[in-house]
């Protein structure tokens, strides 16, 4: 199960760059543009969703804001894109390996961004686990402790608690992580943010991924080892069944996270 990425070469619509709307094939850059050569761009991924109101985007000013801390060029594209790692992982759960690959320390390059090179980490890592026959790669920092997912920070189910790795992992600061904390809040569970062993992965009950793509995706096994039952665990579901509710406007205490377009 491969994650669903949308194809960019055979698009009609238009794309909003530097400052104007072009139509999607003539949306292009010179082959000498910097961010080709040397990696120093930087991104943002928003989703919009189907609510009761009409179409709304979620969380845009903060999406916007971390967007303008990262970089100040600027072009934006919009599609359809299904679940990042698949309508049947979200459901039973995905497989996940322990990543050779070892996060950026936070003192390497500017964690916080949303930068182009850093991603190569989270390329290079997601290859090998898709190579190995596993649906994501879980990234261990410098000091040997959890940080994240390639493109997803993780969380961890233990006795009825809630734990996710502290972002002195080198995890991003992301929208979603900062969504579930709220939604933890609200379902009145325990959350600890602190370091986490690869061997607390493999006791916990639970493990879930959250990100604008991965959205709330439960992991069903790390390195062959099953966690839980092997699916995706009670707590999780009602996580992820809350946030679906608020991404899709069935929670009016966070309608000011949806933007009507």
């Amino acid at each position: 199960m491969s994650p669903v990425v949308p194809s960019m070469s055979d698009r009609d619509g238009k794309i909003w760059m530097d400052g104007q709307l072009v139509e999607w094939r003539d949306a292009k850059i010179h082959v000498l543009t910097h961010t080709l050569h040397y990696g120093c761009g930087a991104f943002e991924g928003v989703r919009a969703y189907e609510t009761g109101k009409g179409t709304a985007i979620f969380r845009l000013q903060d999406h916007t804001k971390r967007l303008f801390n990262s970089a100040k060029n600027l072009m934006v594209a919009a599609w359809a894109w299904g679940a990042y790692l698949g309508e049947e992982g979200m459901q039973r759960g995905i497989r996940t390996k322990i990543s050779s690959y070892t996060r950026h320390h936070v003192n390497i390059t500017m964690s916080q961004a949303k930068a182009v090179s850093n991603y190569t980490n989270s390329i290079l890592a997601n290859t090998e686990a898709l190579d190995d026959g596993y649906d994501e790669a879980i990234l261990l920092d410098a000091s040997g402790f959890v940080s994240e997912g390639s493109g997803e920070n993780i969380f961890v189910i233990k006795d009825g608690a809630v734990y996710t790795p502290d972002l002195s992992a080198g995890a991003l600061n992301g929208i979603t992580r900062d969504t579930v904390l709220h939604i933890c809040k609200d379902l009145g569970l325990e959350v600890v943010q602190k370091r986490i062993t690869r061997d607390e992965l493999y006791i916990s009950d639970e493990l879930f991924f959250t990100g604008t793509a991965a959205e709330v995706t439960p992991i069903r096994e790390v390195d062959r080892v099953q966690i839980g039952e092997g699916r995706r665990g009670p707590i999780t579901k009602k996580i992820q069944t809350a946030y679906f509710d608020i991404v899709n406007g069935r929670n009016p205490k966070y309608a000011h996270w949806l933007t009507l377009v």
